[in-house]
């Protein structure tokens, strides 16, 4: 059974806005990672300085945050 090309039109938009809510989604919860990357004050990070090819560069294992 084929499907009416209004039908495929209607399907789209239905999946286009499916789609658009799961991004806004993902930049709510890219939003909130931040956030707690704010909050962290990175007690543990450690050094990633490399022979001097990245000075000053680091990581936290608690929240992820590269520097």
């Amino acid at each position: 059974m084929s499907m009416t090309p209004e039908q495929i039109r209607a399907r789209r938009d239905e999946l286009s806005s499916q789609i658009q809510n799961l991004k806004d989604q993902i930049e709510h919860v890219r939003i909130d990672f931040k956030h707690l990357q704010l909050e962290c004050k990175h007690p543990g990070k450690i050094s990633t300085n490399t022979w001097g090819r990245d000075p000053g560069g680091a990581h936290c294992p608690d929240c992820d945050k590269n520097w």
